[in-house]
């Protein structure tokens, strides 16, 4: 299908059930030409049609990858959130193979939403780096936590 036939489809707020239903059942690849406005969606962190969409998502795995590759670049925090708790952690270690630089990336980020603890759970799930380079990223952040936790207590 042509973009221009899809975009009436894409759902027009967080509500839209019924255009994320349609645009599922169209199914992949037929929804390529407006993967990004789907990832877009993802943005709104309370949204049943982007709960919809994530876990359809899923459900491709390798297909879209270079889609979450982009997506996953983005400095949208929710959408990352989507893609590392809802899409990717059901993926096999071959799907996600070429997520792990971006992975690593997001890996090594502060990020108030958890994602980078979500990609290390993935990195170390599927081996995607050495147990020493993970430690050393674990500690590092639990030394970030206490020291967040004793400033976020001068607040008090």
């Amino acid at each position: 299908m042509k973009r221009k036939e899809l975009v009436p489809h894409i759902p027009h707020d967080a509500q839209d059930i019924e255009n994320a239903r349609h645009i599922i059942r169209l199914g992949y690849p037929a929804i390529a030409p407006v993967m990004r406005d789907l990832f877009g969606l993802m943005r709104v962190s309370d949204s049943p049609a982007a709960d919809l969409i994530a876990e359809y998502f899923r459900t491709l795995g390798k297909a879209i990858s270079d889609d979450v590759l982009k997506a996953l670049s983005k400095e949208n925090c929710w959408i990352r959130h989507r893609i590392l708790s809802t899409i990717i952690p059901g993926w096999s270690a071959e799907d996600i193979e070429t997520l792990k630089v971006e992975l690593c990336c997001v890996a090594t980020q502060p990020d108030a939403y958890d994602n980078d603890i979500h990609a290390l759970l993935l990195i170390r799930k599927h081996g995607l780096a050495d147990d020493k380079w993970i430690k050393q990223w674990t500690s590092f952040k639990r030394e970030r936590l206490e020291s967040r936790e004793k400033l976020l207590r001068t607040l008090e």
